[in-house]
């Protein structure tokens, strides 16, 4: 209050306050971040809605004002093509991570949820694959998801299917499957490190002159990637995992829509195909 919102109206009566003073505020405080001036909107037209309750004044001013949108960055993400070009370097190199990026890029599963995906989380037959937990950072040990909505069952393609059946195969060839049955191991059988992805990516993009981005933006290129090829929000906001679709509308509304007739997975990997 004393550093957003005194400076501008604290001089003013009450009774003397208008909408055009709120205004005034919010553009005195152009230069802050917009969460800062949503934040000071709401404290004032809260403040101005307990003196109506006490008849101190007639009219919230404030509320004839409308609330400054919270601005959200743009999440770094790759392109189409600077996408395509990573699958494409790891699948000619046949890449042991290949299977980690397919499911960031294709899913938009979270590191955590790939590195603590088990092989009884995967349905061959149906192209099913269920998030029912993931991996700690700290102590490396399968945890419950985040959130209910985290718990969730995804569609993957028949690529994808194939790509995770070859996972299967190297794992039975090498015998590091491991006692826990993850999908992804080292050649102790322990599950992976994520300090061994992000390294991974590290080198791959610097090879590739990619973008300098963390592994996780890869799932925000996924729905950067779906919303641009017209899947509804609502299936991406479910396929990320999200505790609301407004969280995925406040992230990724500002993408272009597209016509609406496929799925997330089915428009991926459309998207992704060289």
């Amino acid at each position: 209050i004393d550093a957003y919102i005194r400076p501008f109206v604290g001089g003013i009566k009450l009774t003397a306050l208008t909408a055009e003073h709120v205004e005034g505020m919010l553009q005195g405080l152009a230069s802050k971040s917009s969460s800062t001036q949503k934040r000071a909107w709401s404290i004032l037209t809260a403040s101005l809605n307990q003196a109506v309750k006490r008849d101190y004044v007639r009219k919230n001013v404030a509320a004839d004002v409308d609330p400054p949108a919270v601005r959200h960055a743009e999440r770094p993400v790759l392109t189409a093509a600077q996408a395509r070009d990573l699958l494409g370097e790891l699948k000619a190199a046949h890449d042991w991570l290949l299977p980690v990026y397919v499911l960031a890029l294709h899913n938009g599963l979270r590191e955590g949820e790939i590195l603590g995906l088990r092989w009884s989380d995967v349905d061959f037959e149906e192209g099913m694959i269920t998030v029912t937990g993931t991996l700690d950072r700290t102590d490396r040990v399968r945890v419950a998801p985040k959130t209910a909505k985290s718990r969730r069952t995804l569609k993957i393609t028949t690529e994808v299917v194939g790509i995770l059946q070859e996972q299967q195969l190297r794992q039975n060839l090498e015998e590091t499957q491991g006692s826990d049955g993850f999908v992804f191991t080292s050649d102790q059988g322990t599950p992976i490190c994520d300090s061994t992805v992000r390294r991974h990516f590290r080198n791959i993009s610097h090879r590739l002159g990619l973008p300098a981005l963390h592994f996780h933006d890869l799932r925000h290129t996924y729905a950067v990637l779906a919303r641009e090829a017209g899947v509804p929000l609502e299936e991406i906001s479910w396929n990320l995992g999200h505790a609301s679709i407004r969280i995925t509308a406040d992230v990724y509304g500002w993408t272009s829509e597209a016509a609406r007739n496929s799925t997330a997975s089915d428009a991926i990997a459309l998207v992704l195909s060289s």
